[in-house]
């Protein structure tokens, strides 16, 4: 049965190849590959089918080891909205560097305090919230103190809004 299974991986693997002219994520390997999360970047450029749950951070994690590559899988789908992908969906991952915040960058960036903070241009909750906690998956805390001035969707912040940073 295992024999079955890897030889006709390997045959789909083949043609999926030949007509494609990138490497293809079978749905073993990738279910492999997932549960070990991530993908060796030899197999890029690839293609990757949009699951139940995903989201852009979360594949580049996969393929890249590194979350920061969602622009460049954005870029390279033409993603008007990059936080709206649907299931199913057939990304391309394309074959760049992986992107990685330094220490220095996170280090020389300005503390925030808790009370009251404007939103700047390149802000996100995430940044914001390792700004401010040292986490950045405490961007939650500040998206329930604000979730009225922001609306449904954690994800647009507009320049200006005056955000306040619960203790």
């Amino acid at each position: 049965m295992v024999v079955v299974v890897i030889v006709g991986t390997l045959v789909y693997r083949y043609f999926q190849k030949g007509q494609e002219g990138e490497t293809p994520i079978s749905p073993i390997q990738e279910t492999t590959e997932r549960a070990a999360g991530f993908v060796s970047p030899e197999k890029l450029p690839a293609t990757y089918v949009v699951k139940a749950n995903d989201h852009l951070w979360q594949i580049s994690e996969m393929f890249y080891q590194s979350g920061y590559n969602w622009a460049d899988i954005a870029k390279e789908n033409n993603l008007a909205s990059p936080n709206l992908i649907a299931i199913g969906q057939k990304l391309t991952i394309p074959d760049v560097e992986p992107k990685m915040a330094t220490a220095e960058e996170i280090s020389t960036a300005e503390t925030i305090n808790p009370g009251k903070y404007t939103v700047q241009e390149g802000d996100w909750l995430s940044k914001i919230a390792l700004r401010a906690y040292g986490d950045i998956f405490a961007w939650e805390k500040i998206y329930e103190a604000n979730k009225e001035l922001i609306g449904p969707n954690p994800n647009i912040l507009e320049i200006g809004q005056l955000l306040t940073i619960p203790n």
